[in-house]
Parts: structure tokens; C-alpha cells; sequence
């Protein structure tokens, strides 16, 4: 069922369900049980368990399987791998749309007769409810007055004043439009001509009828048997208005008269759009010497890690590779870190591949997913749920998406592309499952017996050391696409900048001069600051006082545009302060600096170009993300400033330059994969340089020359920062030679917090010993009013998993009989980075 329970349920189907309702192998048909949701079967009993109670089945719900066998194996590996409810994954594998609601409903017993006396509050709950209506509870709560009202209800019900209806809601509602089409006595071209002179007074009634011959003539072919009719067709009514400029009431006389007949069809949200299908371009002798060892690698590996450096064509080699599969009758999930990268790549995949793709991503409304979702899965006897009853739809073949895309059931997955592989957002936090796309497509590949292509110019540590180790197949690209020369790298010393007097505020001098030529030249330029928001904070200059959140132990994030201070955790937010709230003195400064800063400053000292800032504040939905990229593509935007959503595999071709504003905010984070991630996001941002035009340039501001990874970065040495960290990784016991467990343990009372994450740290303790370091509190120690306290625990790559996780749940079994914490929320978070 879709919540937090690892229980499986039992219930009794009032009527034979037929083999391929239940799928000719036992899995996944949606039912509707008496507790009022929706939920799963999964297997078939003919005799019913002992010792359970067994409540009957109401109704089917889908008379044809949503879900295959094998994905519901996959929802197995995902629950038990990641030590989470089977009820979390089913709720994050579907589209809302596919996912009944039950509603809660409350009635008067018009026959109850209080034995004894009511409470003013279960009075008051009766006099809030009409006689003929069914109110939820929420409207109760209001009507009565009362701000929790359960308990009451709960009390009323017992007592048999109220009664419970419990609905089913369908979240999907398939898209209607309407048609028209011309009656049968019209459909020659002697009785249209008579028609359309006896509308003579009618003029804008003429003016469609017209419209319509027009259209069906330019559109569809006279039938050869029949030279004087007209051709069959129906026009959509959006596009006839649109076609003959003429407003809706003549034709709604049309269709009146009996001239034209009006039906409704259901359409597709998506595709509404015609994409001009181009080919594919060849490859290089590189690419082509890339592609065969691609394939060669294949033979022997499931998993082939391609690492290629930056604007190599690896895309290029993808779709060469999918060509392939598609060819085969197979079908191909492309995943992406970001929606940005969709939002660039589908136009390059549907100029190849036409309406054989699909996008599948959380910008999407639930009804769009739905629709791809199911043109996805189509089944392989062809037959449609009730919820793709359309008559005609082709199947996307080729998948584009984000992480959690990998729950399509797919039924003919021939190739995974996981794209830029390192990224960490591949990595689900909240809420559960908290699964890493990566790792969990690997496994989707395996059941599928099919293959995955892993693609980065700076692959993560554990992918490099598995190709390394043979797990894997390794190809690798180091040419540029066209000889290409990789950008040239200049660091900035702030620190000696600075003392120098040529920094102005965040700005120094040789980048703010590079800036100038690239504007006077018609170039662009990116400028990289990881951090959204105008200063991380804002303090009192008398009394140095810092406004955080009411919720968490966090300072408020200044957003000079909306005028607020904001968390970034919780979302709780206040106007901006005219004084400080501590002295009431008016001297509060701003501290640090994010990208709307770096906007605001730019602006005024380059009031000629033209900004655009791409972070989570400005790319709200998928059109904001496609506005971006398409005005900078097209040369309407000179600046870019953004976060690492800008570092992701962006192709732009008239980049020259790319500042890093702040490298050592990056190499100081308190993770041990900081440098890794640093010398990663500075590589891909740099690599927007210089992309197809010259050789472009990277300017990176530090305040740490010699640091390893900015000399390993000025060097372009993968290879040689990566011995360094194995070095490090494997002496304290990190990945990718040790597996990480987070038990990240909450409460809203703090010594009870520190109680209960200390009993459970004894109790993983005495099972896995000096393994399990901690508990302690994290760098924010309140999160929404819960404080927290961490345990960590480092196991073996060698040792296990199956056993470990066996004894990680005895222990919180143990945890929870004891009874002391029932309250205690722990949340555990395999592989946590």
C-alpha cells in the first residue's frame, strides 16, 4: 500500500480473477480493499493463512496490470537494499495520477438517539453537521470551531451519531477536444458548392465551411473510386478557429443546423509538437574507434564506463548507441542529473529519433506523466489499462528522464545512458526511498538482461575504481570533437589580489577585464557561484546579531528580489529587516554573497549586457528552464550566472569565458568527497569554455593557489587527484573501499534526542563494534523543530550486505520493543553521498 508499512496484506476476491488479470506470473493488479485505498496484489492464494484476520476485497481496479513482474522485483531490491517500506517505493514509483485517493467522509445517523449526555464539543460537532450532506473532517474542524476535531468525531462514531463513507478519487483525467467533421449529405463537391451559395447571408458561417473544404483538400486525398466526393476527415476545433480566424459562434450554428458534426476525442498532452527528423550525424575516427570498443566491452561487461572529457561527443556516441537498440525492437532509458539537461538534449534526440521519444521528469503535471508513463509501458499483448484507452498512440522507445525514471516499467529495455554519472543528484534525500538512480539502474539493467553505458568527463570514484578493478568495462575519450583545444586555465590569487587593490568587492581585476573583451567581441560568459540567494546571511554591525529561523538551526538566506530572509530548509521566510531585532540599530549588513548578488553587482558594473541568473529561485518550472537555455543559446543573453546546474553538460557555442567566483567554499565543505565534488563541478563548468568556436578560457578566484585539486585542475589530471584520494579513502575507511549506513535519529525534545540515539548507537555497537562511530550532532543541529543527532556506520565492501541489513533491522526491532522512544523518528540513508 502506498505508506510506511512493510506488511503485506491479505484479503478475500469476491470473483474469479482470470491469470492475466493478476499478470501470468502473480504481480502487481490494483484492488481496492475495505480500509478505503488503493493497494497491490501480488500473489494468489486458493486457500486463505491461518491466524489472520481476512477482509474482503471490494472492487478491481485495473482490469490489466500497471506494473510488470520484474518491476515489482526491482520495488523489492529498492526496499530491502536501501532499508525502507515497500510502501515507500510504491509511492515513489507512480504518477500521482496513477495512485487512487481515498476520501474520508462524515454523515448524521438520521436514526441515533443519545442514551447519555453529549459534551459541549460533541454537541457542538453535531450542530456543524447538515442533515442531507457528508462533510469531511477538515470542514468540520472549521465549522465547529473546534482546531482538532478527531477526537470527537472519533467519540460521535462509536456512539453511532455519525457514520463513515469512504470514496475512491481518480487523479487522472484524460485531455478531450473537440472535432468536427461534415455530414454525409454534404460530402461531395456538388452538394458543398450548393451549400456554401445558400449560406450567402451567412458570411462568417460560409467563411468556416470554406475553411473546412480547404483544410480537407490540402490535407487528405479524394477518393479514387469517387472523383466528385470530398474526402473523409475530421478537423480539430482549436485548429479550425485558428485556420479561419473566426470566433466559435458560426460554427456552433454549424453544428446546429446538422452541417457539421461535432464528437470528442481524447488527445495527448504531450507531442503536440512536430520535430523535423534530420538523421544522425556520423562519427569521428575517434568517436567511431570509441563506439567499437563500446560494443567490444559490452561482449564481457554489463556496465561500460565511458570517460570522455569535456565536449568529446559523447552525445553523439549515445545516439549512435540507441540507434542500435532501437533498431533491435529494444527500447532505451537516457537518464539526466537535471531537468535543465532535458530541457537541450531532447530537441538533439527528437531531430533523430522523431516521436519515439519521451520525457519523462517531476516538471511534468501528474497527467502528463500518466500519459508517458503508459506509452512506455504499453503491454506486450497490446492491451490497454482504462487508463490509456486511446485508440491510437505509438510507444516511446526512447525514455529521457530524470532519477526517477528508472521506475517505467519498461517491457523491452534493451540499454540504460546514465549521463553525467557523477552527479550527485542522482541521489534521492527525502523522503524515502532514498535510492541513487545510478546503482538502482544498474540493477533494473540486470533484470532486464540489459546493458548500461556510464558517461562523464569526471567519472565518481566508486565508477573509476570499479572500472579499474575489471567489475566494469572502461573506454575512454580524450579528444575534443573537431581537435578542439581544452580551455586554458588561469588562477587568481584573491588573497595577494586583494592586498594588491585590485579586487572590487567579489570581482578581481583580470576578470573583470576578460569580461569587457568578451562583451566587446559578442562573446558570452559564465559565471559560476555555488550558492543561490543575494548573502548566506545578514548581520548587525553594533551587536552583531544574526536572524535565524524560528524552526532550524540555520541563519536566513537574504533574497534581495523578493525582499525576505528564507530558509533554505524548511522554507520559513519574513520581510526583510529595517532593524536589527536584538538593539534596534539600522546598521545591518550583508554577508557573503550568492548568485543574485553576483546579478546585482554585474548589472551596474556592465549595464550594457544582458544577465540571466539560473539557480532553484528562477527555474520554478520546465519553461523557465527552456526560456534560459533557448536565450542564451540564440545569443539574447551575454552573462550567465548560476549554480552547479550550469556545470551539467550544457552545450553553448559562443562561451568564451567562465568564472568560478569562490572556489574554496567548495574545497572547504566538511565531506570527505569535497575534493572530489571540487575538482568535478570547477572541470564540468570549465568545460562550457571554448565548446566549438576557439579556445576558451576558465578564470578561477581562490585564495589557495597550491591546493591539490586547483593544481590538479590546471593540469586536467583526473587521474592524478584520484591515486591521491584512494590513498586517503582507503586509510579512513571511506568508499569506495567501505560502504556508509547514516542513522540520522529526530525528536522535538532534545534530551530525549540525545537518549535515544545514544541507546541505539550501544545497541549497533554491540553487533558491529568499533564500526559504528558517533552518535553525533550534525553541522545544523534543528531541522523543522526536530533536532538531530547522527550515527555512521562503515562496513566492509567485502563483508555481506544481506547479513548486515538482517542485523541493522534486529537492532531496530530491539529498539522499538523497549518502548522508551516510540516517538523517536530514525531515518536510515544507505550510501548517504
Amino acid at each position: 500500500m502506498p505508506f510506511g508499512s512493510n506488511k503485506i496484506y491479505s484479503g478475500i476476491v469476491r470473483r474469479v480473477l482470470d491469470a492475466a488479470q493478476v499478470n501470468s506470473n502473480n504481480t502487481a493488479i490494483s484492488l481496492h480493499g475495505q480500509i478505503g485505498d488503493s493497494d497491490f496484489a501480488t500473489e494468489l492464494f486458493s486457500e486463505g493463512k491461518k491466524n489472520i484476520v481476512i477482509k474482503p476485497i471490494i472492487d478491481l481496479l485495473d482490469e490489466a496490470p500497471i506494473i510488470t513482474e520484474t518491476m515489482f522485483v526491482f520495488w523489492e531490491w529498492i526496499a530491502d537494499y536501501y532499508l525502507c517500506n515497500l510502501g515507500e517505493v510504491m509511492q515513489a514509483a507512480l504518477p500521482a495520477g496513477l495512485k487512487l485517493q481515498s476520501n474520508t467522509l462524515w454523515t448524521l445517523n438520521p436514526e441515533f438517539e443519545a442514551e447519555n449526555k453529549l459534551s459541549k464539543s460533541e454537541m457542538a460537532v453535531l450542530y456543524a453537521m447538515p442533515k442531507n450532506a457528508s462533510k469531511t473532517s477538515d470542514e468540520l474542524s472549521k465549522l465547529s470551531g473546534i482546531k482538532n476535531v478527531l477526537p470527537q468525531i472519533k467519540k460521535l462514531l462509536e456512539k453511532g451519531a455519525l457514520e463513515l463513507e469512504v470514496s475512491l478519487s481518480d487523479n487522472y483525467k484524460p485531455k478531450m477536444a473537440s472535432f468536427v467533421s461534415v455530414a454525409a449529405e454534404y460530402s461531395t463537391e456538388n452538394a458543398m458548392h450548393a451549400l456554401i451559395d445558400s449560406l450567402k447571408n451567412a458570411p462568417k458561417q460560409q467563411a468556416i465551411l470554406m475553411a473546412v473544404l480547404q483544410f480537407g483538400l490540402n490535407n487528405f486525398d479524394t477518393p479514387t473510386n469517387s472523383p466528385n466526393a470530398l474526402p473523409k476527415f475530421e478537423i480539430s476545433t482549436k485548429d479550425l478557429l485558428s485556420f479561419s480566424g473566426i470566433s466559435s459562434a458560426p460554427l456552433a450554428e454549424l453544428v446546429k443546423k446538422g452541417i457539421l458534426l461535432k464528437s470528442f476525442k481524447r488527445v495527448e498532452r504531450t507531442d503536440t509538437v512536430e520535430t523535423e527528423i534530420v538523421g544522425i550525424n556520423p562519427l569521428n575516427d575517434f568517436q567511431q574507434e570509441a563506439y567499437r570498443k563500446i560494443l567490444e566491452s559490452f561482449e564481457k561487461h554489463a556496465t561500460v564506463l565511458l570517460h570522455g572529457i569535456t565536449s568529446s561527443g559523447k552525445t553523439e556516441l549515445y545516439i549512435h548507441l540507441i540507434e542500435a537498440q532501437l533498431q533491435q525492437g529494444k527500447q532505451v532509458l537516457y537518464l539526466l542529473p537535471e531537468i535543465a539537461l532535458t530541457e537541450q538534449i531532447i530537441n538533439r534526440l527528437k531531430k533523430a529519433f522523431g516521436k519515439q521519444v519521451g520525457v519523462y521528469h517531476s516538471k511534468f503535471s501528474d497527467s502528463e506523466r500518466v500519459e508517458i508513463w503508459n506509452r512506455s509501458t504499453q503491454s506486450k499483448t497490446g492491451e490497454l489499462t482504462k487508463h490509456t484507452n486511446v485508440e491510437e498512440f505509438a510507444d516511446y522507445k526512447l525514455i529521457l528522464g530524470t532519477r526517477s525514471a528508472v521506475f517505467i516499467p519498461f517491457n523491452k529495455l534493451g540499454l540504460i545512458i546514465i549521463d553525467e554519472e557523477h552527479e550527485t543528484t542522482y541521489k534521492q534525500q527525502e523522503p524515502a526511498p532514498r535510492y541513487h538512480a545510478r546503482d538502482a539502474a544498474i540493477y533494473l539493467a540486470h533484470l532486464n538482461n540489459a546493458k548500461v553505458l556510464l558517461g562523464s568527463a569526471t567519472p565518481a570514484y566508486e565508477s573509476y575504481m570499479n572500472a579499474n578493478i575489471g567489475k566494469y568495462g572502461l573506454v575512454e575519450l580524450t579528444q575534443r570533437h573537431g581537435n578542439m583545444q581544452m580551455p586554458t586555465v588561469e588562477i587568481l590569487n584573491t588573497v595577494k589580489l586583494r592586498k594588491q587593490n585590485r579586487m572590487k568587492t567579489h570581482f578581481s581585476d583580470p576578470l573583470l577585464i576578460k569580461i569587457k573583451q568578451c562583451l566587446t567581441n559578442k562573446e558570452q560568459v559564465i559565471l559560476f557561484q555555488n550558492r543561490r540567494g543575494y548573502s548566506p546571511f545578514i548581520e548587525c554591525s553594533d551587536c552583531a546579531h544574526v536572524p535565524v529561523c524560528e524552526y532550524c538551526d540555520v541563519s536566513l538566506t537574504y533574497h534581495k528580489y523578493k525582499n525576505i530572509l528564507s530558509c533554505h530548509y524548511c522554507g520559513y521566510s519574513i520581510e526583510s529587516l529595517k532593524k536589527c531585532p536584538a538593539c534596534s540599530s539600522t546598521a545591518l549588513e550583508t554577508k557573503g554573497f550568492g548568485t543574485e548578488k553576483i546579478e546585482d553587482e554585474i548589472s551596474i558594473m556592465f549595464p550594457e549586457a544582458n544577465l540571466a541568473r539560473m539557480d532553484s529561485d528562477t527555474t520554478g518550472n520546465r519553461n523557465a528552464y527552456r526560456k534560459l537555455i533557448s536565450d542564451f543559446e540564440q545569443g539574447k543573453t551575454d552573462i550567465l550566472i548560476g549554480t552547479q546546474m550550469i556545470s551539467k553538460g550544457l552545450d553553448f557555442d559562443n562561451v568564451s569565458t567562465v568564472g568560478v567566483l569562490n572556489a574554496d567554499n567548495m574545497l572547504n565543505m566538511p565531506d570527505f568527497r569535497a575534493f572530489e565534488r571540487s575538482y568535478q563541478q570547477i572541470m564540468q563548468v570549465s568545460g562550457r569554455a571554448g565548446r566549438k568556436n576557439k579556445q576558451g578560457v576558465v578564470l578561477i578566484q581562490t585564495g589557495t593557489p597550491d591546493h591539490a585539486v586547483i593544481q590538479n585542475i590546471v593540469k586536467g589530471s583526473y587521474q592524478n587527484l584520484f591515486v591521491q584520494e584512494m590513498e586517503h579513502r582507503k586509510m579512513f575507511k571511506y568508499p569506495p573501499f567501505f560502504k556508509l549506513i547514516l542513522f540520522n535519529v529526530k525528536h522535538f525534545d532534545k534530551p530525549l534526542t540525545d537518549r535515544a540515539a545514544e541507546s541505539f548507537a550501544v545497541l549497533l555497537r554491540s553487533r558491529f563494534g568499533n564500526r559504528v562511530l558517533g552518535p553525533e550532532y550534525p553541522a545544523i543541529l534543528k531541522i523543522r523543530n526536530k533536532f538531530q543527532k547522527n550515527i555512521l556506520l562503515k562496513i566492509e565492501r567485502t563483508a555481506p550486505l544481506s547479513k548486515g541489513r538482517e542485523i541493522i533491522l534486529q537492532a531496530l526491532e530491539e529498539f522499538k520493543a523497549s518502548g522508551a522512544f516510540n516517538n523517536v523518528q530514525i531515518i536510515i540513508n544507505v550510501d548517504p553521498y
